[in-house]
């Protein structure tokens, strides 16, 4: 501090304590290039010894609140904390106008994530320009007139995206219908403009869709009305598509899967019109939403549809297109009057076809459970298990590997119960072979307890309690329990 007394005008500088660090790197060059070169020294370590001291001072005793303020609107500093009652005694009105659009960052950057922090702040900053006259004059000259003007009710001559967006937003509060969802579209090209990264368009898109819910409802009618609005210029129709998918998105988070397909099928519409080519990921998209919403026939023609679109060019989306297909068409042959055994025969030729495309996916690992499961309905034990042991020797995570197994242990135990005795002893080797194999992998495993003893009854059925072989893999299923 004694060095720092000699040089009055820096002392006076100093904003805060907290800023002394920065303040030193702002002015170094100064420092160093002026004749008070002689007075510091150049030495790092004499430089941080002077901070400790300097911090530890009261900031009360070296500025007044006005001139913090004053300093620290001069110096840029925009996140200083200060309140509107401080800015009423500085006479450059530039500082204010600065203190002011800092003040309304401060309390809320994006208008339109926080918009009661917003209006709350909007309203103080409206309240301390009307105080007085002279003063909301002399910043209606200021840099920025247009926010003050917007502040004040005049929505002219509004100079920023955001200004315009957020101008946009509250004109389509006391609209309705039609009038509203334009005002919507025109606020979300005005803030598609905006290079604030603060400002985040998402906010937007979830406040205009809350103001439509309330004039359509949860139906059909919102994606609808906004696909047809037209002849209200290119920037409307330039938002219809992007909007539409914001649409589809917040349907889907509400678990409104069918709205959320009907809205990206209104995308593909407008696609169409405008003569671009369909992407088959979002035919694919839809047919999963109509999968979701229990529409399995319509599900079905759309998985066709996609993987006739990229059967070619994009092997993922065929891959995923036909483990759709049969999966909709597994379930669609569920529902009574739908075709029954033909719609599941149908069903499995998918799963064929899904596994050749999918295989050595993680994917595959489901469709192979199905598919087994579904041979066995139809009736084909034999290959069902040999779709089981595929699954257990092929799956990608183990969860399907003891999968694999405890169906096979399943059917294998039905076809002891059905089939001559003269093949059952092969079969209950196969078994415990099974069950081997399960105890190994999952020894927790909540149905291997019970086949367990189904294993012990048959056992004795057989008459193969001194069977050695038998009696090893009973030991070894036995120790597996025991895990």
């Amino acid at each position: 501090m004694r060095k720092l007394s000699q040089y009055p005008l820096l002392f006076a500088m100093l904003p805060t304590p907290a800023t002394i660090p920065a303040f030193y790197d702002r002015f170094q060059g100064m420092l160093f290039d002026s004749k008070v070169e002689d007075s510091f020294s150049r030495q790092v370590e004499a430089k941080d010894a002077l901070r400790p001291r300097i911090q530890s001072e009261n900031k009360s005793s070296w500025l007044t609140p006005k001139q913090r303020v004053e300093w620290a609107l001069r110096l840029g500093l925009s996140r200083y904390n200060y309140g509107l009652s401080e800015l009423k005694n500085i006479s450059d009105y530039s500082l204010i106008d600065e203190g002011l659009r800092a003040y309304l960052e401060f309390k809320a950057p994006d208008p339109f994530s926080e918009l009661n922090k917003w209006n709350a702040a909007a309203a103080e900053v409206g309240a301390f320009l009307v105080e007085s006259s002279e003063r909301k004059e002399a910043l209606l000259q200021q840099n920025n007139a247009a926010l003050w003007n917007f502040i004040l009710g005049d929505t002219t001559n509004l100079n920023e995206s955001w200004l315009l967006a957020l101008s946009a937003l509250n004109r389509a509060r006391v609209l309705k219908g039609r009038a509203r969802i334009e005002a919507l579209l025109t606020g979300r090209h005005h803030l598609s403009l905006e290079k604030n990264p603060l400002i985040n368009p998402d906010s937007f898109d979830l406040r205009a869709i809350e103001m439509l819910v309330t004039d359509f409802g949860i139906s059909q009618q919102l994606a609808g009305a906004v696909s047809k609005i037209d002849n209200s210029g290119a920037e409307v129709e330039a938002q219809k598509i992007s909007f539409l998918r914001k649409i589809k998105s917040y349907w889907q988070d509400q678990g409104q899967a069918r709205l959320a397909a009907d809205a990206l099928s209104r995308v593909q519409l407008l696609q169409l019109e405008s003569g671009e080519e369909l992407n088959p990921q979002e035919i694919l998209d839809i047919a999963d939403l109509e999968l979701q919403a229990g529409q399995f026939a319509l599900a079905a023609k759309l998985y066709r549809r996609a993987s006739e679109a990229s059967k070619e060019s994009d092997r993922w989306t065929y891959a995923k297109s036909m483990a759709g297909l049969a999966v909709a068409a597994q379930r669609d042959a569920d529902i009574p009057g739908r075709g029954g055994r033909e719609k599941l025969e149908l069903a499995a030729e998918y799963f064929r076809q899904a596994i050749e495309v999918n295989y050595g996916s993680e994917n595959c690992d489901f469709l192979l459970e199905n598919y087994g499961a579904l041979l066995s309905e139809l009736g084909y034990p034999d290959e069902a298990l040999k779709i089981f042991e595929r699954l257990y020797k092929e799956a990608k995570r183990p969860i399907y590997k003891a999968r694999g197994l405890g169906l096979a242990a399943d059917l294998m135990l039905y076809k002891l119960s059905q089939s001559e005795s003269t093949r059952r002893r092969g079969q209950y080797r196969r078994y415990l072979g099974y069950l081997s194999f399960l105890s190994d992998l999952a020894p927790r495993n909540a149905a291997l307890k019970q086949h367990f003893e189904k294993a012990l009854q048959w056992q004795k059925k057989l008459q193969l309690e001194n069977d050695p072989e038998t009696m090893a893999s009973i030991l070894e299923i036995r120790l597996g329990l025991r895990k």
